[in-house]
């Protein structure tokens, strides 16, 4: 399989690949010692447009100014006393959320991200971590406020409080396109799946899977680049869908 192009199977039943079974559902969360109170607003606005930095806004700012504050007296207390809030993105999750050869961070969450800071009047940093395992680490140590496109997991809930799922996407397996694979995980029990270390589709795949061996790769990227150069026979990700 070495220098095998990347293909997707035969019977493919998301965008041309083959789903696992089962979807995730993403969510923003923030460090369960951060929360202000039980009444914090939590999640964006179902009917927001999107903010794409750098362009005008397709939110009426002024119209924004002039409507009543949405958080409690103690809720913009809490923000007004944290100050800015650190928002660290996965570096390599396009195209939810990555950072750019620039080095600024760009994708459908920090989008989102920039319409909740400019509705809440309260500024958002991007806090830079080489990988998805050193987001969730900067987190545990208090380094961090805010996440996004997060799966939920009952890991996470010991020290993350999450919002209302605001995005679904599947789990998806690629496969070089001299692969026998057909069917499902049947057939891959004993074999190396490449799987994003510390993700949604990581943990899943060792509950929900345990006779293939999963290989832990720092993201996206790294996992195609084993899996051409043989050293993983299938790459696990998720792709991006419709929400549900």
């Amino acid at each position: 399989m070495s220098g095998g192009a990347l293909a997707p199977p035969a019977g493919c039943t998301a965008g041309g690949r083959r789903c696992a079974p089962g979807r995730d559902s993403r969510a923003f969360a923030r460090p369960r010692t951060t929360r202000a109170s039980q009444s914090a607003g939590d999640a964006p606005r179902r009917d927001a447009s999107v903010y794409l930095p750098g362009r005008r806004s397709l939110v009426d700012l002024p119209r924004l100014a002039a409507a009543p504050d949405p958080l409690t007296p103690e809720e913009r207390r809490f923000l007004q006393q944290r100050g800015a809030l650190r928002y660290a993105p996965d570096p390599a999750f396009p195209p939810f959320e990555f950072f750019r050869a620039d080095g600024r961070v760009a994708g459908i969450t920090p989008e989102i991200l920039d319409l909740v800071a400019a509705e809440l009047n309260v500024k958002i940093e991007a806090v830079h971590y080489p990988t998805w395992d050193a987001v969730l680490e900067g987190v545990r140590r208090g380094e961090v406020d805010l996440l996004g496109t997060l799966t939920r997991t009952p890991e996470r809930e010991a020290f993350l409080s999450f919002t209302e799922a605001y995005l679904s996407v599947p789990n998806v397996l690629y496969v070089t396109a001299a692969s026998p694979w057909k069917t499902g995980f049947a057939e891959l029990a004993g074999r190396r799946v490449g799987v994003v270390r510390s993700a949604g589709a990581h943990a899943w795949l060792l509950q929900h899977h345990p006779e293939v061996v999963a290989v832990p790769v720092a993201n996206t990227a790294e996992g195609f680049r084993q899996l051409s150069s043989a050293r993983s026979t299938r790459c696990s990700r998720r792709c991006p869908s419709a929400p549900s």
